[in-house]
């Protein structure tokens, strides 16, 4: 077991022109979920700043925008070829490859996403890594606090799929979720990597309520085992 323990809570508004958060039930056409999963949104944040002692637990979810899907077809290929290395000759896919993928997306979106950053102090020493003398929780408070207010980020933020950029700044005060919106769906949480050739899924249970999802007593089910999103965060997957 990791040792994350919740060090500073944010408040960030991310927004897009489309969003995708698949529904892997779909299969063949992409579909998206009426609303962000739990582990997109940890993702995203993760591209405004990462570290391997630094982890990120989503507590509410407020839609601001009525839903609006958009179905769009997309030229896809099965096999993008690959170089030779040894003589680096170029291997393209057939003629006959191509495809078409029909891919619903939601259209217009923008949330405000409230998490808690969680900090794993014994990190350095347990991984046998040298300390810096300057290491501290309040030292990554601070480096988030400072790329959300400058609108900076190590990676370009996506909804979902990485043609869906994402714009993102500090939250409002003061903003009203669509209150028209309320649903309630099995979602996706996140592909689990136990090793290099080994991976489980991850689910948990999505209620959206007057267009706020609330994620704090959520549970996480992979396999037949149940687990609060703190002991998700906290289970070094590599390591069993």
């Amino acid at each position: 077991m990791q040792n994350f323990k919740p060090i500073h809570k944010f408040s960030v508004e991310v927004s897009g022109n489309f969003a995708c958060f698949t529904d892997p039930v779909s299969k063949v056409e992409r579909s998206s979920y009426p609303a962000p999963t739990a582990g997109a949104l940890e993702y995203m944040m993760e591209r405004i700043y990462v570290h391997p002692n630094v982890r990120y637990c989503i507590n509410k979810v407020s839609i601001l925008n009525p839903l609006k899907f958009y179905g769009m077809y997309m030229n896809e290929r099965n096999y993008l070829g690959d170089v030779n290395l040894s003589t680096g000759e170029v291997n393209t896919p057939e003629a006959d490859s191509p495809f078409q993928r029909m891919t619903t997306y939601l259209r217009d979106v923008d949330y405000v996403v409230d998490f808690t950053m969680y900090y794993d102090k014994d990190y350095y020493r347990r991984n046998n890594l040298p300390v810096h003398a300057d290491e501290n929780a309040i030292k990554h408070v601070d480096q988030f606090a400072r790329r959300l207010k400058k609108g900076q980020s190590e990676y370009n933020l996506v909804l979902g799929l990485s043609e869906c950029a994402a714009d993102f700044c500090e939250a409002p005060k003061k903003f009203t979720p669509c209150a028209d919106i309320n649903d309630a769906y099995y979602s996706l949480y996140k592909v689990v990597h136990l090793s290099d050739s080994k991976s489980a899924t991850a689910w948990t249970n999505v209620e959206i309520k007057n267009g706020v999802i609330d994620f704090r007593n959520s549970v996480i089910h992979m396999g037949k085992k149940e687990y609060t999103q703190e002991e998700f965060l906290n289970i070094d997957w590599r390591s069993r």
